[in-house]
């Protein structure tokens, strides 16, 4: 190879690399001061016991990442069931190609209070992702452009400072027993989404998303009925 084919090689890797690299998050520093169950947190306290407390009974931290420094993005998909157990999601992506996957369940989750029980708390070690599992996550936040949607849909979610007006063509008031909310957290960057059951909303798309994954990569844990 010649001089000049090795500096063209050289060069056109440089401009791979930095295009490939372009696209990356750096990992999250800080975490916001005000999140849905921080020690900040703007809810009331009958919606602060109603969305937090399966948090604490699974271990949880309060915001969707105990410690800053290993990932760029992560999403918390809190799905909680009236007459099914409560279940957690968990996606933390260090990278375009790294991640992770976690999946807690509540079994004895009566809608309105708690208390962790010997077996009923089942964590799931983190199960790694791969290039289509993150793949389907930057998807779903790209298309359904989730940093920038209204944090309600349908009806109102008890979510004060953290609440935007629902969209006008979503007033509907339909509850079907099942609460649906994802936390996303970036470096300095902080935004949920909830619903009652989705009904078709963002919250839905990005929610079912999740749910896919975990049937995916933990194919014992069950996630039935979907609601």
């Amino acid at each position: 190879m010649t001089s000049c084919m090795r500096l063209a090689a050289t060069v056109s890797f440089l401009i791979f690399s930095a295009s490939a690299s372009a696209d990356e998050l750096p990992p999250i520093s800080t975490i916001p001061v005000i999140t849905l169950c921080n020690d900040k947190s703007p809810l009331e306290k009958s919606y602060k016991n109603w969305y937090c407390s399966p948090l604490i009974a699974m271990d949880e931290p309060g915001a969707p990442l105990a410690k800053p420094g290993s990932f760029s993005e992560v999403y918390r998909f809190l799905w909680y069931r009236s007459f099914d157990p409560a279940v957690v999601v968990t996606v933390k992506l260090a990278s375009r190609t790294e991640g992770v996957i976690t999946a807690h369940a509540l079994a004895n989750w009566s809608g309105f209070q708690t208390s962790p029980l010997d077996g009923n708390h089942v964590p799931e070690r983190p199960a790694p992702l791969d290039k289509t599992g993150i793949s389907a996550i930057h998807a779903v936040v790209q298309s359904t452009n989730f940093w920038n949607l209204p944090t309600e849909f349908h009806v109102d979610m008890g979510f004060g400072r953290l609440s935007t007006p629902i969209p006008a063509k979503d007033e509907v008031v339909v509850i079907d027993g099942a609460i649906w909310i994802i936390e996303g957290l970036q470096n300095n960057r902080y935004h949920l989404i909830g619903d009652f059951g989705g009904l078709g909303s963002p919250v839905d798309t990005v929610g079912s998303t999740m749910l896919d994954l975990v049937q995916r990569k933990f194919p014992s844990f069950d996630v039935k009925p979907i609601y």
